[in-house]
């Protein structure tokens, strides 16, 4: 075995006893930011397919009390819908970014 080949997968300290210690620090952030970047793609898609409905029931308006009606009704289903969306995501970091993987 070659001193390339031994440092190449770890085995070059024999104190360290290869690299599988470092697994959790590379794959945990990684896998959290995919699911991180899959869950706020998501939540563009629902705020832009929300203003969209919004835009079209705000066309469809015949009076000035309805457009405010439809116009606080977009904004309190905004409100929820950011709030929702944070728990999502706070959940899925968690899901994804367990903190056990920093104790072993």
């Amino acid at each position: 075995m070659t001193t390339e080949s031994s440092a190449a997968n770890g085995s070059a300290n024999p104190l360290l006893g290869g690299l599988d210690w470092a697994q959790p620090f590379s794959e945990a952030p990684l896998n959290a930011y995919t699911a991180m970047c899959r869950e706020a793609l998501g939540a563009t898609a629902r705020c832009l397919q929300a203003q969209s409905e919004f835009v079209q029931r705000l066309a469809e308006c015949t009076s000035p009390s309805d457009v405010i009606g439809c116009q606080s009704e977009f904004v309190r289903k905004s409100m929820e819908m950011c709030f929702d969306e944070g728990q999502t995501m706070l959940g899925t970091l968690q899901r994804n970014m367990p903190v056990e993987s920093y104790h072993s």
